[in-house]
């Protein structure tokens, strides 16, 4: 009854041990104050001198005494133990159970270490302290120098403080790891974003870098269509115009008329294919001229009625050349949109120029509409230019794309640009289209040659030879009325011969020079002071429009034909604007182009 008595006051007592323990794991907030409270309190329940806790290290291949009592000063925090099975925590670790040893120096299962030996051990057991993920912390173990019979209640009670303890270590840790996360998670934040926005930056340069490729390659065609192809078919058109007027009725003249015909058609062809790729408008009128173009554009191709409205000062503020391209593209892109999707023939463009230099472009339809909240992701459509493409080029200027739309109400759709930040908006190599009328067009990329600069030349055309660089004085005969004299500026070599071929063959027209550019074509008509002077608007270096405008100014008698593939209202709009007394398209019948011409000469009165 003794012994009976004395069981229970010991389980009574482990009992409020572990409640101690498990009352200061909650609260306590230094773990290692904790550990060697629990190895004390664990020593006194027991009554043995020797109480240890081993932390197994991160190689696992030892453990160090990171808490204990009884142990001999400088030991606890230093003592490494193996982890080996010759050794009893290594043992304990291997068989993943509890050990109890009755007799050291008998124990055949593992031998000890000496840190047991030199503190006379004898008896003792230990039992494992659960980790993370299934991975032991460490052991736990007690010892005393006598021998003593340690019980399974005793193991069970070595047991509870060790997940008890593991408890606490695993909260300890985890408060430990989360404070570090939270001290790190600004940072790491911080970190992420910055990766976020690099990559977002990298996915707007690819976007325009892919738009941008795009525009080049669609503008070198366009160009060899409208430079080469296309002068050659008007020139070949001239030459055949000219063998109409000297052969004779039949069936040669028949073939002619086909062949002309055939000639119209495959100019036509190639101008819309030029326009569909690239307006060369654009590149020589600037964005004004070609939104108006635009506009009247989709009407007669897809059926579209566009109202335009834009303020006089966004009409007459300079752009950069790949806003003004962006801004074109934009605009047209959103009413290929109103076309597809919208279900409606009528759109409104608008352009206004806001304070602080802000430039907006808004297209608006009351169609279909859809549901922006829903399509803030939008795909890039099938023409390679849908509002995410449109949104990813806007950010790289500054700007910004605002979308309104609400199912079956229509939609609003604005692109607005920072002027101010124009310096900073990404540019590119090639072509670039004009800022306005006053601006250079640039050297084609295939030029024909071209005579030596700033010298007009004058080319033999029927077998008529006349000297380069004729003076003004050069007239007609005695007595005969006086020609018209004309001077004509084209960069193409063809066509130029061509137009030189057609004008020789009128009585009253002389062509007493030629020109290959707006700098040459300037210089010969100071110099040789014609009546007339046929302007092409699209040469390399000083384009028709600016030689133009600059000639309206030297030389206001001076009658100026502009000439250009493009059959655009607008255009003939710019060059008017320029100076020119009227604009023809080169493919125009020769009696237009004798009428253009012979209306420079006051009209004679009758006598």
């Amino acid at each position: 009854r003794r012994r009976a008595e004395d069981l229970l006051q010991v389980h009574a007592r482990q009992q409020q041990t572990v409640a101690q323990l498990g009352q200061l794991a909650l609260v306590g907030e230094d773990l290692q104050a904790l550990m060697e409270e629990t190895v004390r309190r664990v020593a006194e329940a027991f009554d043995v001198p020797l109480a240890k806790m081993l932390e197994c290290e991160p190689h696992g291949r030892s453990l160090r005494l990171r808490a204990g009592v009884g142990w001999q000063d400088g030991l606890v925090g230093q003592a490494i133990v193996r982890a080996t099975p010759d050794s009893q925590a290594g043992y304990t670790l291997l068989t993943d159970q509890p050990v109890i040893v009755k007799h050291l120096p008998s124990e055949t299962r593992f031998v000890g270490m000496p840190l047991l030996h030199d503190h006379g051990v004898v008896s003792g057991m230990s039992v494992i302290i659960p980790g993370i993920g299934g991975r032991p912390w460490g052991v736990f173990g007690v010892h005393t120098p006598e021998q003593r019979d340690f019980t399974h209640d005793d193991i069970n009670f070595l047991q509870s403080v060790a997940h008890l303890l593991a408890a606490a270590i695993q909260r300890k840790t985890g408060e430990r790891d989360l404070q570090a996360l939270n001290e790190t998670l600004e940072q790491r934040v911080t970190d992420r974003t910055a990766v976020a926005e690099h990559r977002a930056a990298q996915l707007r340069a690819l976007a325009a870098e892919l738009a941008q490729a795009e525009r080049r390659e669609r503008r070198r065609l366009s160009k060899l269509l409208h430079d080469h192809l296309q002068q050659l078919l008007v020139a070949a058109k001239l030459r055949v115009d000219a063998l109409t007027g000297r052969r004779d009725h039949g069936e040669l003249g028949d073939m002619a008329d086909q062949i002309d015909e055939l000639l119209d058609q495959a100019i036509e062809a190639s101008r819309s294919l030029t326009v569909e790729l690239s307006p060369p408008i654009l590149y020589d009128a600037g964005l004004p001229a070609a939104i108006e173009w635009l506009c009247r554009w989709m009407q007669d191709k897809h059926g579209l009625t566009v109202e335009l409205n834009m303020d006089v000062v966004a009409s007459q503020t300079p752009l950069a050349s790949e806003v003004c391209v962006f801004l074109f593209d934009a605009v047209r892109e959103l009413l290929f949109n109103v076309v597809k999707h919208a279900g409606v023939q009528q759109a409104e463009v608008r352009v206004t120029h806001k304070a602080r230099g802000l430039l907006r472009i808004t297209v608006l339809d009351r169609g279909a509409g859809f549901d922006a909240a829903t399509s803030k992701e939008a795909d890039v459509t099938a023409a390679g230019f849908g509002l995410f493409s449109i949104q990813q080029r806007v950010q790289l200027f500054g700007g910004q794309l605002d979308v309104h739309s609400q199912p079956n109400t229509g939609t609003e759709i604005s692109v607005e640009i920072d002027l101010a930040a124009d310096e900073t908006s990404p540019r590119t190599t090639g072509d670039q289209p004009v800022l306005d009328a006053a601006t250079d067009r640039g050297v084609s990329e295939v030029s024909p040659p071209s005579p030596v600069a700033g010298e007009a030349v004058r080319l033999p055309s029927l077998g008529e030879t006349q000297p380069v660089g004729a003076s003004a004085d050069d007239g007609p005969d005695p007595g005969a009325a006086a020609p018209i004299r004309v001077l004509v500026a084209d960069d193409h070599a063809p066509l130029r011969k061509g137009l030189v071929t057609l004008l020789t063959a009128q009585h009253d027209i002389k062509v007493i020079g030629e020109a290959v550019d707006g700098e040459m074509a300037i210089e010969a008509a100071q110099r040789l002071r014609p009546d007339v002077l046929l302007m092409d608007i699209h040469m390399p270096g000083l384009n028709g429009i600016e030689a133009t405008r600059q000639l309206a100014k030297q030389m206001p008698e001076l009658h100026i034909i502009g000439l250009s593939i493009e059959e655009h209202e607008e255009m003939g709009r710019v060059m008017r604007d320029a100076g020119a007394a009227t604009y023809l398209p080169k493919g125009s019948p020769p009696a237009v182009l004798f009428a253009a011409i012979r209306s420079a000469m006051p009209v004679a009165e009758e006598a």
